[in-house]
């Protein structure tokens, strides 16, 4: 590439990476983590929620330190520094703004978030695959970001820990995790059961927490579908924006969405049945009105909050030998 040609590129970069910075937004794991538990408190929940929920409280001493210690670890998981792409010409970064020039945020923890609804079995043999440029949407954002990282390798100390982490028994080499434009990253549902499981070995709200995360991204169209485009970060703000002014989380809606989750499925399988329904409801991805984003925002935010629920009720029942993973 000439000199002219790159400089170009650098500053069209520049100028536009930022948009992609906000597509995961943390508040709003945040607000969903904490609802969960306040519901589980509510003359809606069940026995069982309840028992969990007094488990939670009774640990950290009252509600609001519950919903600060899970809301904060939920919040957390976008900032890890887990990740970083590169190579000899560049060096390793956890983000280009390593690189001093501004770009992207986001740290590249974040491509471990997506799980990819419209295919079936990925290069690892998961059942879903998660973030691959090959089979995204190949939005705007996705094609920047595909240019910006282009041959770079995943560092092999983070594939000895953090791939490894998001493996879950299936199949990976570090070769391939060499060229990001054909990387097939594991999937989010993958992150949520790693971390689910530390909380049953040593149970802490930091684990649980984290496992929580993974529930709010799969409840998000945009995550489902592989796209870091497509009004990711617009619609995730939007909602963010309205959780609270448009009741977003009302209890009577979640009670209504929890009716579909059960305790005595896998951890797994209550995150395919919020990544399925994100899938089906994928109108955000196309229009930015305020009626249709509410529309889909009052679906799908009951069905997040009910998961965390599930699966925050699901974490005691265990601890008492009642649930499996």
């Amino acid at each position: 590439m000439r000199k002219r040609e790159f400089f170009y590129v650098l500053i069209v970069l520049t100028l536009l990476l930022p948009s992609i910075a906000g597509a995961w937004g943390q508040p709003h794991h945040k607000y969903i983590t904490s609802d969960a538990l306040a519901y589980m408190g509510s003359d809606y929940a069940t026995p069982e929620q309840k028992r969990a929920f007094d488990f939670f409280v009774g640990a950290a001493g009252s509600l609001q330190k519950a919903q600060e210690l899970l809301g904060q670890a939920a919040y957390d998981v976008d900032s890890f520094k887990d990740t970083r792409m590169g190579g000899w010409w560049v060096g390793y970064h956890y983000t280009a703004e390593d690189l001093s020039i501004g770009l992207m945020s986001n740290n590249y923890t974040s491509l471990w978030h997506f799980v990819n609804m419209t295919r079936g079995k990925d290069a690892h043999n998961n059942d879903r695959g998660g973030y691959d440029y090959r089979y995204s949407q190949k939005a705007f954002e996705d094609t920047v970001v595909m240019v910006w990282l282009y041959n770079q390798e995943l560092k092999k100390d983070d594939y000895n820990s953090t791939e490894a982490h998001y493996r879950n028994a299936s199949y990976s080499t570090w070769d391939q995790y060499k060229d990001f434009q054909v990387i097939p990253f594991q999937p989010v549902d993958n992150l949520g059961y790693y971390w689910f499981k530390q909380f049953v070995s040593y149970q802490t709200f930091q684990a649980l927490g984290y496992a929580s995360h993974a529930v709010g991204d799969v409840a998000v169209a945009q995550h489902v579908w592989n796209t870091m485009g497509k009004r990711h970060s617009q619609y995730e703000e939007w909602a963010q924006d309205h959780h609270y002014s448009d009741k977003l989380g009302d209890f009577a809606l979640v009670h209504d969405a929890i009716v579909n989750y059960n305790t005595k499925e896998g951890f797994l399988d209550i995150l395919n049945k919020t990544s399925q329904a994100a899938y089906e409801n994928p109108t955000p991805m196309y229009t930015g009105t305020y009626d249709a984003q509410l529309v889909t925002a009052k679906v799908m935010v009951p069905k997040a909050i009910a998961s965390v629920v599930t699966i925050l009720t699901k974490s005691v029942n265990i601890l008492h030998g009642e649930d499996r993973l």
